[in-house]
């Protein structure tokens, strides 16, 4: 790939936009996988995608779920084209419903477990990639994508830290017997200290 170091440049903040580890790898799939006649031009670099400001204007994202106000901000600031399709109460889309509204998108940014089959991937024979706002990947019909040449993404280690976080609270749970001493209070039946019975032992032990 190779910028133009003439041109304006827009720095995109939607780096972010799929988590940092995410997203070089995401947006630089976008930009190889678009023909010829419409190729972008740009760099990736340690701080994001540097990109023509009169071709990032044309980039639509669609994100068939509630995104959380933390990640619109950042889409706002990205300057690009977002559509959100949602109910008010945050319900997603119907299948058709989806089909529908990604005939109009570049990118698909549906959520962890939003199921993305083939449908809606053969729906845009102009989509460019589909960002899974997640770990897993296995909403999404990769096999189908694969065959139509739309790069897959997910958010590889991003809960890493926080199930092992989890997993050390079920750990001293456990060593501790807080679920039993929680039931034993919450039942009526706690007047006072009760000894051995819910004392347990050191996690390090």
């Amino acid at each position: 790939m190779v910028g133009n170091p003439e041109s304006k440049r827009l720095k995109v903040a939607a780096l972010n936009l799929f988590y940092p580890t995410a997203s070089p790898f995401f947006l630089k799939a976008m930009l190889s996988n678009c023909d010829t006649a419409s190729r972008w031009e740009g760099i990736i670099d340690m701080d994001g995608l540097v990109i023509d400001e009169q071709t990032i204007m044309a980039s639509r994202i669609l994100v068939p779920w509630a995104l959380p106000e933390a990640g619109r901000e950042v889409l706002k600031k990205s300057k690009l084209r977002v559509t959100y399709l949602h109910g008010p109460g945050g319900e997603l889309p119907t299948l058709e419903e989806l089909v529908q509204a990604v005939k109009k998108a570049d990118v698909l940014l549906p959520r962890g477990t939003q199921p993305v089959p083939r449908e809606v991937l053969v729906a845009n024979p102009a989509l460019r990639g589909v960002a899974n706002h997640g770990v897993g990947y296995d909403s999404v019909d990769v096999v189908s994508a694969t065959e139509l040449g739309i790069p897959v993404t997910n958010t590889p280690d991003i809960l890493t830290e926080t199930t092992a976080d989890l997993a050390w609270g079920l750990l001293i749970a456990t060593a501790r017997k807080i679920p039993q001493t929680h039931n034993f209070t919450v039942s009526g039946r706690f007047t006072g200290p009760v000894g051995h019975p819910f004392m347990g032992m050191d996690s390090t032990k």
